[in-house]
């Protein structure tokens, strides 16, 4: 509904109807900016406040980065701090991964291994974890990544058999075939002719 729909219907005129609809393409430009302002309160929306985020948390603010890399960056930042257990790695790598992380620990290697599905994980954001994960774990153990990359396309066989019999069929010959025909050639002349007949040779029996 337009604003001039709220006045009385003695405002319907021209000059009230321009004054109108220029407040009314303010009004949309300003709840515009509310929303937007808003968002930039919540880290998942927020897009120019991401600066303001990583300011807070100490972050240095890198715009050669994509947002969600970003927004993964101080997630991982807000969860990290306190001691650093499996479960804080854990839940850090999937705030990055953005799918379910499993943590393998070989006590004797001093390493542990995180497996992940890659298919929403863009390389730069891999990047980004394996320093976030070098920053925050115990400086005597070493982390490796088994990455899984999951096929979603469909794949299709099948199998068919060829069968099949071979029938010779001997011709039946009668003995007393007989065949006349009458054959017209035409020579080089096309004002004569020459009449052949011929008589097929008799088949031997």
């Amino acid at each position: 509904m337009k604003l001039i729909d709220y006045l009385p219907r003695f405002a319907n005129n021209e000059i009230d109807i321009q004054i109108q609809e220029a407040l009314e393409n303010e009004l949309i430009t300003l709840i515009d900016e509310k929303d937007d302002l808003l968002d930039q309160f919540f880290i998942d929306t927020a897009t120019w406040g991401l600066d303001d985020w990583e300011n807070l948390l100490g972050i240095k603010i890198n715009y050669k980065l994509d947002f969600d890399t970003r927004r993964s960056n101080i997630k991982a930042k807000i969860r990290g701090r306190g001691i650093t257990t499996l479960k804080v790695i854990k839940a850090i790598s999937e705030t990055y991964t953005n799918t379910n992380v499993d943590i393998e620990v070989f006590s004797n290697l001093f390493s542990f291994t995180l497996s992940f599905i890659t298919n929403n994980c863009s390389y730069n954001t891999i990047l980004e974890l394996d320093k976030k994960i070098e920053e925050i774990k115990p400086a005597h153990l070493e982390h490796r990544f088994e990455m899984v990359l999951f096929n979603q396309n469909s794949m299709f066989t099948g199998s068919t058999m060829n069968t099949g019999e071979t029938v010779t069929i001997y011709p039946y010959t009668p003995t007393n075939f007989e065949s006349f025909g009458e054959l017209t050639i035409a020579t080089g002349n096309d004002r004569s002719m020459e009449k052949v007949t011929l008589y097929p040779r008799q088949e031997v029996i």
